[in-house]
């Protein structure tokens, strides 16, 4: 090597140096993590040979393009974790692109506001960076080929990650975010994609369905709610008074509740596994032979059936073509409901009252669910303006007002369909469950769900019957020995369609990740009678 040679590669060396020591100060800074660890184990000396393998690109162009890869991933995990508190996962990235305007329209308005010191520490780290490298780039060492290197490093892990036994990328939360998000690519180009193209996890035994039993039939009416964890409402013991309505309903014996848990942390995984009946992950084999389908189930008793939503077509689209519309005799969404909406935008789910007026009652032959956009991210933009109750000022995070004021204002709608239904002759038995929760700060300073969080996992149930006597499931639900779960609620709906599905009574429930067959993980939660007491 000429002296000239030397030269250059220690500029190359303490440049790359220089910018992973800063890089890690960043992160360690960000998520809490501890500096000196992370100097002494692989992170640093990854970060270190990421940078200098992009010093030494003899392209100007290439190596831009390389750096600006880098440092903008590492941009994306920072502002990722200001919401969520984890690094990105294949999925994640997946949906992304599969479901952009479902993920986008949480973003928006307040949200903005967390990401804000993120966005502003990545565009200077950005900035800074390539205005150092413009500045000293003369005094570099170069060499050819060297842009092949990475990209034989991530074809080398994706080959891994494809070989592992391992279906779940890596996303721990001690990792530098540039190594976490180099892993997850891996895994979404070696493991996510192949088998999403290939479809090679498809499976899970087909259950047979039930034999019918003798019943009442009854109109069965079911509300599912959107977003709505059970620790943000007064009637199972919010400080704060954000469900008045139903707290006088149930102070007045008309309602029974208990807490439950949700079967996912996304919508369309969690409703998926709802309609089906589905106990477990990977049941794709059950979804597409339908016969456990509660519209199915519905029809072949000869109900008339409805799914009825305030939400967009587009946003229902990720899980509409899973539960079978060819069960449902009337299908309504948002555009329908409110003319002003396009297919990707929500309505106030108070246009729901007047779809259910319509429906006649009196035959108790309907299979009725209404689906409220209730608290979905913007939370400011589910409600109207006289329902403006709790105030900013009042709360750690802005936005925690604006989640709560939705939630009052599904308190209305909850509670004017339940008037509706009282006041009517039929025989009816009402249900209402949610989705998934949603985190507010409570737990780490996390926002949202798509992640395995205790408030992400709490959901209400609540049920009523009215003009039928001897409603045995009232006291069903109050003597079951633990939290529910939405597997064993759509267990209570089919059987009061009349078929005789068992509850599974156990302290331990699974909630699966975003993805139907756990490739992004999922946990077992233990429960007692009131809490989560454990997950793994």
């Amino acid at each position: 090597m000429k002296q000239s040679d030397l030269k250059n590669s220690i500029y190359n060396l303490i440049f790359s140096f220089v910018f992973a020591l800063i890089l890690i100060v960043i992160n360690n800074y960000v998520i809490n993590t501890s500096f000196i660890k992370s100097l002494s184990n692989v992170d640093f000396a990854m970060i270190w040979g990421l940078l200098f393998v992009g010093t030494i690109f003899r392209s100007i162009k290439k190596q831009f393009v390389y750096f600006s890869l880098l440092l903008f991933s590492f941009a994306i995990q920072l502002l990722h974790w200001s919401y969520f508190g984890t690094p990105i996962i294949a999925g994640e990235i997946y949906r992304f692109f599969t479901q952009f305007a479902e993920i986008v329209s949480g973003i928006g308005g307040k949200t903005w506001l967390l990401f804000l010191p993120n966005l502003l520490l990545s565009i200077g780290i950005i900035a800074s960076f390539f205005f150092v490298l413009k500045k000293t780039k003369d005094k570099f060492l170069t060499i050819k080929y060297t842009p092949v290197i990475p990209i034989i490093i991530i074809v080398w892990l994706s080959i891994k990650s494809y070989k592992s036994v391992h279906t779940i990328g890596n996303v721990s939360n001690e990792i530098h975010l540039i190594r976490a998000f180099i892993e997850t690519s891996a895994n979404l180009l070696g493991k996510y994609i192949p088998a999403k193209i290939t479809n090679s996890n498809l499976g899970g035994n087909i259950q047979p369905t039930p034999p019918k039993m003798n019943y009442e039939k009854s109109n069965i009416v079911l509300i599912v709610g959107e977003s709505l964890t059970s620790k943000h409402m007064s009637l199972f013991g919010y400080e704060k008074p954000t469900t008045p309505l139903l707290d006088s309903l149930y102070n007045a014996g008309i309602l029974t509740i208990k807490k439950s848990t949700t079967q996912a942390v996304c919508t369309d995984i969690s409703l998926i596994s709802f309609f089906n009946i589905l106990d477990s992950i990977g049941q794709y084999n059950q979804v597409l032979n339908g016969n456990t389908l509660l519209f199915k189930l519905a029809k072949d008793q000869g109900y008339k059936t409805y799914f009825i939503s305030s939400q967009s077509k587009k946003g229902m689209s990720s899980y509409t073509s899973q539960i079978k519309l060819q069960y449902v005799d009337v299908f309504k969404y948002s555009t329908n409901l409110d003319p002003a909406c396009t297919n990707t935008e929500g309505c106030l789910d108070e246009k729901i009252q007047p779809e259910l007026d319509k429906i006649d009652l009196s035959t108790n032959n309907n299979f009725i669910v209404l689906q409220l956009y209730g608290s979905h991210e913007q939370y400011n933009e589910r409600y109207p303006e006289s329902f403006h109750f709790f105030k900013e000022k009042d709360y750690k995070y802005p936005q925690g007002a604006d989640y709560d004021n939705s939630i009052r204002y599904t308190d209305y709608n909850i509670a004017k369909i339940i008037q509706t239904l009282k006041n009517s002759n039929a025989k009816i038995k009402f249900f209402m469950m949610s989705d998934h929760g949603e985190c507010q700060g409570e737990e780490d300073g996390a926002f949202g769900h798509l992640m395995f969080r205790k408030y992400v996992f709490y959901t209400p149930y609540i049920y009523s019957s009215f003009n039928i006597a001897n409603d045995s499931l009232k006291k069903e639900i109050m003597d079951y020995p633990y939290l529910y779960n939405n597997f064993n609620i759509a267990v209570d709906i089919a059987r009061a369609i009349g078929y005789n599905f068992r509850k599974k009574i156990s302290n331990t429930y699974l909630v699966n990740g975003i993805d139907f067959y756990g490739m992004d993980g999922y946990q077992t939660i233990t429960v007692n009678d009131t809490a989560v007491i454990n997950t793994k």
